[in-house]
């Protein structure tokens, strides 16, 4: 996918004939405030100072984000002109001239238009590349870059600061989470090249998602739609499976707010808010596996000590398995998922995943003899 390219007009000197033209003065472009390192770090200590930090989020919405960008930088640059003195006095007074500083100080540089346009699902810079991926179409290469590698590192590193997530050289890859459910997965040296990163940003959904919503946008059609929310209201477990991409998170949602009455819903992240709940009786939990290994299947135990209604861990991957095996026999009702390409592997890979060493639940106590084989024949 490529922006539309806007033709340059032609700009025509009136004044000042050939001599002026061929003057050196005339040669030298004119100053560019977003080319001067300390002009940039002045702009960028200025809005972290200032901006409330939810709209620093890469996918914060530009409509609410912008006009307090020009709102900060605007009284900041009056009152630098009334003393006199101060870094900022140089700086555009129009919008599209300030929105450059933000962009090119504490924004994503060549990146941040896309990730201001909604219908971008996913953006990934790969060093100095971007690629972005549109809903239901595969990633393409956009001709914008950074001008370094570097850049796009330092605005990572700055972001996992702000989140305190402490990316290092022991500890070079982690996702960041962020609100509306938009997940930053980042890594760094040594896992990249020295001076790089790969980052991939993957938008969240801002409104919480029913079965009719899903309904609505085809994932499904009304019958299966009146099928889940019938099991919904039978208050049975749900396994869903799907491949990466495929929507498992947003069906997890949409059947959990479809569960009849007023429910106490128990939702288990690692590290991420992806689901959104529109129950008012909602306990979210994140853990951090990264650094507490074995938190994800903690957290699912003391589930058994919290009596909820409904428990929705957002994803099953391990050894977690054995203590949300352990949370569905009980009795509570659990949706969860899985990455698996059928509902027959799903159901092996999940038994798998729960006789993993450190898991829960004992072989033992499975109402099945012994692990399958994986993958099946």
């Amino acid at each position: 996918m490529q922006p539309s390219s806007s033709s340059r007009p032609l700009t025509v000197i009136e004044d000042g004939g050939l001599a002026a033209i061929g003057s050196p003065a005339a040669r030298r472009p004119p100053a560019d405030p977003a080319a001067d390192p300390a002009t940039l770090q002045a702009v960028r200590d200025a809005l972290l100072e200032r901006l409330d930090p939810a709209l620093l989020d890469p996918v914060s919405p530009a409509a609410v984000r912008d006009p307090e960008v020009l709102r900060v930088l605007r009284e900041l640059v009056g009152r630098q002109i009334e003393q006199g003195y101060g870094p900022l006095r140089g700086l555009p007074q129009d919008d599209a001239g300030l929105l450059h500083m933000f962009q090119e100080s504490l924004g994503w540089g060549p990146a941040q238009p896309y990730l201001d346009d909604e219908r971008i699902q996913e953006v990934k810079i790969i060093g100095d590349m971007i690629m972005v991926q549109e809903e239901g179409a595969d990633f393409a290469l956009v001709p914008e870059r950074f001008a370094a590698p570097r850049q796009a590192l330092d605005r990572a590193l700055l972001l996992a600061a702000r989140l305190n997530v402490p990316l290092s050289r022991a500890r070079p890859q982690d996702t960041l989470p962020l609100a509306h459910g938009t997940r930053v997965h980042v890594s760094i040296p040594p896992c990249t090249p020295e001076g790089s990163a790969l980052i991939c940003i993957r938008r969240g959904r801002r409104a919480a998602w029913g079965l009719d919503e899903i309904v609505s946008r085809g994932a499904c059609d009304a019958a299966v739609g009146d099928l889940l929310r019938l099991l919904a209201r039978a208050g049975c477990s749900f396994l869903i499976a799907g491949e990466t991409g495929s929507g498992k998170t947003a069906l997890l949602e949409a059947i959990v707010n479809s569960w009849p009455g007023d429910p106490h819903v128990i939702t288990i992240e690692d590290n991420a808010q992806e689901i959104n709940v529109r129950h008012r009786a909602w306990t979210r939990e994140l853990v951090q596996s990264a650094t507490e290994p074995g938190a994800f299947g903690r957290a699912a135990r003391e589930v058994l000590r919290q009596t909820p209604s409904l428990v929705a861990p957002g994803e099953t991957r391990a050894e977690e398995a054995g203590a949300i095996l352990a949370v569905a026999v009980s009795g509570h009702a659990v949706v969860t998922t899985i990455h698996a390409r059928s509902a027959a592997r799903a159901v092996l890979r999940f038994a798998d995943c729960a006789a993993m060493p450190g898991a829960y639940m004992p072989p033992s106590s499975w109402p099945w003899p012994s692990p399958r084989p994986w993958p099946p024949p």
